[in-house]
């Protein structure tokens, strides 16, 4: 159940963590020396991709997977759970998308992170929600 759930979503995640390495790799031939600054990743833009794909990408999606998997050793992760856990990554992959778009083509204020919207926290709260559903169905079913 979980291991079809991952293998679904795996290739996805592992689109925002290579697009969070390719503004990393950006921004450091940038630190090289070589001039970038009129381009789409500017030295700003591909750092604070970079750094907010770490954050907010790959890592922590997969991260949080764990409890999952120990629910699923334990016998207690249930279809119902798969499904909110699916809504969670359906709306934080809508954030990543978003956040991204924002970091690329938006208005900029130069932070190293955290440099998009903050409307997009509400993206964030949302997915959290279904988060939480999923941990409750499993934490339900423990004897």
């Amino acid at each position: 159940m979980l291991n079809k759930f991952i293998n679904d979503e795996l290739p996805l995640a592992l689109l925002w963590l290579i697009l969070g390495l390719f503004a990393g790799l950006v921004y450091a031939v940038e630190m090289l020396g070589l001039d970038g600054s009129m381009t789409l990743l500017s030295p700003e833009r591909a750092r604070s991709l970079h750094i907010s794909q770490m954050l907010y990408g790959f890592f922590p999606l997969i991260l949080s997977l764990l409890p999952f998997a120990l629910f699923q050793k334990e016998g207690v992760l249930s279809e119902t759970a798969v499904e909110h856990l699916r809504r969670y990554f359906v709306v934080w992959h809508l954030f990543l998308l978003f956040m991204s778009m924002a970091l690329l083509f938006g208005n900029i204020r130069g932070l190293p992170f955290y440099d998009f919207p903050y409307q997009l926290n509400f993206l964030l709260a949302f997915s959290g929600l279904f988060y939480l559903l999923a941990l409750v169905d499993a934490l339900r079913r423990y004897e």
